[in-house]
């Protein structure tokens, strides 16, 4: 990457820096300008907890511990070397330390970071955290089994690269952000970019998260519940059978009945909205979720419970069809 200067004589270009030679450190400084403004790294994100280490080896600590506004905890690994080391091994290794996080956890370790950077609010961390993910107080709070992973660093290595490339293939939402100065007389500007997955990838879901968002002003609020979305275009109607998406299905589920991870619509204008096929009774989406979460190993994806779940026979799940209808409305069957 370059940055120019536009000068009498044309465009000049400025010399990238290092944060070793500028004295920028990797606590002090970028762990601080990013807890701060966490914005700077492409998303909304909720700062829970600096140098996270909730785990009997004290040396091992998260740099930075966010939640995001699907309900993902974070891990933000920073690195101010040329290379970045072997932070995306100690950023797998943190995910599945905190893989096993619940609502309860997630407060508490809120509360400990407020002590230390706004102890006026400690009482108010669960309120922050459910206005955060726009979650009402008479519902429940489930965070993803299944964390993402920012990777903050001046460059990477190929082995890095590769290595992240491997596992987006596999599904696991890792992403490297590099992070560059660069020194126009005595001002120090950094750059933040990211480069892995491609930047106009991510650009393009802003946008739609950003004309998303359009609609639901427009309307009034929040998007309208996804079963009854998909129900009014004519998606699902009572006796619609769905199931559980394969990336949340557990490890071992082909010794299982088939029926566990699957329901029918009842009616998707109640509470109450399916008919678990494995025992017959009626759940909300969320109750029935909790409990395959629970009792069967289903991995829990995100904040929005209608991502668990797709239509038999389709690859879109629920929440995915509703977003779409909701950006570019159609007229309902």
């Amino acid at each position: 990457m370059s940055l120019f200067e536009i000068t009498l004589s044309g465009l000049q270009q400025i010399p990238r820096g290092s944060f070793a030679v500028e004295g920028v450190k990797e606590r002090q400084d970028l762990q601080q300008w990013l807890r701060i403004n966490p914005v700077v790294l492409g998303e909304n994100l909720l700062i829970i907890a600096v140098e996270f280490g909730s785990w009997e080896d004290s040396k091992r600590r998260i740099d930075l511990l966010a939640l995001d506004e699907d309900g993902n905890l974070v891990v933000i690994e920073l690195k101010r070397t040329e290379d970045g080391g072997h932070m995306d091994l100690q950023a797998i290794r943190y995910a599945a330390m905190i893989s096993a996080m619940r609502f309860d956890d997630v407060v508490r370790t809120f509360e400990e970071y407020l002590k230390v950077y706004e102890p006026v609010a400690v009482d108010q961390a669960q309120v922050r955290i459910r206005q955060f993910l726009g979650t009402p107080d008479d519902e429940d709070v489930l965070i993803s089994t299944v964390p993402r992973i920012l990777l903050v660093s001046a460059d990477f290595s190929l082995e890095i690269t590769t290595t992240v490339l491997w596992l987006i293939d596999r599904g696991i939402d890792i992403r490297c952000i590099q992070i560059a100065p660069y020194k126009i007389g005595e001002k120090l500007l950094i750059d933040l970019r990211q480069v892995i997955p491609l930047a106009q990838a991510r650009d393009y879901q802003i946008r739609l998260r950003q004309k998303e968002e359009v609609v639901r002003q427009a309307s009034g609020g929040r998007r309208e519940l996804t079963l009854k979305v998909l129900a009014r275009h004519g998606i699902i109607e009572a006796g619609t059978e769905i199931e559980i998406v394969p990336i949340a299905l557990p490890v071992d589920h082909s010794t299982v009945e088939p029926n566990v991870f699957r329901a029918r619509i009842a009616d998707p204008t109640q509470r109450s909205s399916v008919t678990w096929l494995g025992d017959d009774n009626t759940y909300s989406l969320t109750q029935l979720t909790r409990k395959l979460t629970e009792e069967h190993g289903v991995r829990w994806l995100a904040h929005n419970i209608a991502k668990h779940w797709r239509i038999v026979g389709q690859t879109e799940s629920l929440w995915n069809q509703a977003e779409r209808l909701s950006r570019d409305p159609v007229s309902p069957a």
